[in-house]
């Protein structure tokens, strides 16, 4: 459930807890319209008692609610509802066992609320909304786009906005008071930038940031998955070393990975899932997956034991084949030690020798101009299907990185409101 008086964010935080919960959406005016849409016994009852300018009684109500989550394969979040005793004990009863698991209370001081709602302005016929203070129209009072003049809505006054708090006060305590002994309660300090209050939001529900990074060789990914993880104090989960923990802690599904090793076979689908599941139930906090899934039945498997509390963020590393050609073959190492160059972003003192020990340097069988080709055929291949399954979510975030690292930190950054 979510609740807050007006002005304190509910019509920006709901949306946000939606998508990232992958929940749907539950709010009065919808569930009674929907209702009469479908012609469902209680919408036939609710649109008489409409028709004839009667309010829709509490059972029916109660009843169109209890339609709508009954109808759900998923969680959800009721804005609006409940707004009675009488209907939170009805929801508790119908729900049962499987009851309310967080209510959100954005809390924001009366005094900012009146600076926030009695400061905005709408375009009447586009319902274009400006506000004074944080966003002003282009020329004072009037719309940017059509020059006519912006009103102020009869209910985004002082006087109206004290009789709103009324009764939403009167409204919402008791309902608070009801569920304050589950103790499932989250109050949020909403009197801040919209990116903080969510940030407050996400820690209070427990929504930690699970991201997967994806691009092609040479696209940054070794420079710019560390910064991720320290910025968002993330663990870092590489397919690699999630199958090395696996074998030296000796877990059931590390000694099979280690058989099919040695006996030179693949490690079957079910192993490496099965070692990035357990992987991630063993942490607290949030990770980024580096290297997996590299097909559609592993993303498949990540979102099923994930649940809802699935992957938020997929970091997708962009970059022109003919850089990518650039960077990769331009790369020579110094095969004893490990150290590496480049022709042109980071040559050697003396071309073609370690700086140190002045031995020759070499190029990687797979820095060649064909091999990059092969690689590249196999990444779009295994990629692209995997960012398509994701991108309906809308959780794709592709970062153009054919540029300074430095500049494609800033990009990423912008991702996260860093």
């Amino acid at each position: 459930m979510i609740f807050g008086p007006p002005g304190a964010g509910k019509g920006t935080q709901a949306p946000n807890i939606v998508k990232r919960l992958n929940l749907k959406h539950l709010s009065t005016g919808d569930m009674l319209r929907a209702a009469v849409a479908n012609k469902t016994e209680l919408g036939m009852k609710a649109k008489e008692a409409m028709n004839s300018g009667q309010l829709v009684t509490d059972e029916i109500v109660i009843g169109i609610v209890k339609e709508a989550i009954q109808s759900l394969e998923t969680g959800f979040i009721l804005d609006g509802f409940p707004r009675t005793i009488a209907q939170a004990q009805a929801v508790d009863e119908f729900l049962g066992d499987n009851g309310i698991t967080d209510i959100i209370n954005l809390v924001v001081p009366e005094s900012i609320l009146e600076e926030r709602i009695c400061g905005r302005r709408i375009h009447k016929k586009s319902g274009r909304s400006y506000h004074v203070k944080f966003n002003p129209p282009k020329e004072e009072g009037k719309d940017d786009i059509t020059g006519e003049e912006l009103i102020q809505r009869a209910d985004d006054t002082a006087e109206a906005l004290k009789t709103r708090l009324k009764g939403f006060n009167e409204e919402t305590a008791p309902i608070l008071e009801h569920y304050k002994a589950k103790g499932i309660i989250r109050n949020i300090d909403s009197n801040a930038a919209p990116s903080t209050v969510w940030k407050r939001v996400e820690k209070a529900l427990g929504i930690t940031r699970k991201l997967m990074i994806f691009g092609p060789p040479g696209a940054g990914k070794g420079t710019q998955a560390p910064k991720i993880v320290e910025a968002l104090d993330l663990k870092h989960l590489s397919t690699g070393d999630m199958l090395r923990a696996a074998v030296a802690n000796k877990t059931e599904l590390g000694r099979k990975a280690k058989e099919a090793m040695n006996s030179g076979q693949l490690v079957s689908d079910e192993i490496v899932i099965g070692i990035v599941q357990e992987a991630i139930e063993s942490l607290e906090g949030g990770f980024i997956l580096d290297g997996f899934p590299r097909t559609i039945p592993q993303a498949e498997a990540v979102d099923k034991f994930l649940g809802n509390k699935g992957i938020t963020h997929i970091v997708n590393l962009s970059v022109p084949d003919s850089i990518l050609e650039e960077r990769i073959c331009g790369r020579r190492i110094h095969k004893a030690s490990g150290r590496s160059y480049h022709l042109k972003f980071a040559p050697p003192k003396v071309e073609g020798k370690d700086d140190k020990t002045g031995e020759p340097l070499i190029q990687r069988k797979d820095d060649t101009a064909d091999a990059l080709k092969v690689r590249l055929k196999a990444f779009k291949a295994e990629t692209f299907p995997i960012l398509d399954h994701y991108k309906p979510r809308g959780i794709v975030h592709d970062v153009e990185a054919d540029c300074h690292p430095k500049d494609v930190w800033t990009k990423i950054a912008k991702v996260f409101d860093l």
